[in-house]
């Protein structure tokens, strides 16, 4: 059997993320391994067709949410610790969302990723879940797709 000894659960501090964190959490305690949660912050857009915001106001709400960013993930490592007696450790990356999942992936080692897909229905009704399926296609290591409990 492989040997699980790094998890990355990607959370945005959802109740579909919360459920991944979860049970990412268990399995770090099943196979006594360490849950690297990471949150990123989506980058800020400087400029729209006319328009460009001054840098030190993009560079002061890009604090302003890693800030809030890191105090939430904080309090999230500390409540996984505690009920599942685990190792946690907590990150925050500024950028796009796959590219920093997959980066963390690689610096961290990981074994095992763990993701909510957040659905959403497409005109044609069909369920579309494009973070998550780009991780699970491109991972180079599994992909655990955790749906909210009904």
């Amino acid at each position: 059997m492989k040997s699980i000894k790094n998890i990355l659960v990607a959370t945005d501090f959802s109740s579909d993320s919360d459920t991944a964190v979860e049970e990412a959490a268990w399995l770090a305690k099943k196979f006594h391994s360490t849950l690297y949660m990471l949150d990123v912050v989506d980058r800020i857009e400087e400029c729209t067709a006319d328009y460009c915001m001054p840098y030190n106001l993009i560079a002061g709400e890009k604090e302003k949410f890693m800030k809030d960013a890191r105090k939430k993930i904080t309090k999230k490592v500390a409540e996984m610790e505690s009920k599942f007696q685990i190792k946690a450790v907590a990150n925050v990356r500024y950028g796009d969302a796959y590219e920093e999942i997959m980066s963390e992936e690689a610096d961290k080692h990981i074994d095992l990723v763990v993701i909510a897909p957040h659905e959403r229905r497409t005109f044609g009704g069909k369920l579309f879940s494009h973070l998550a399926d780009k991780i699970a296609k491109n991972s180079l290591c599994d992909t655990l797709l955790i749906r909210q409990h009904a």
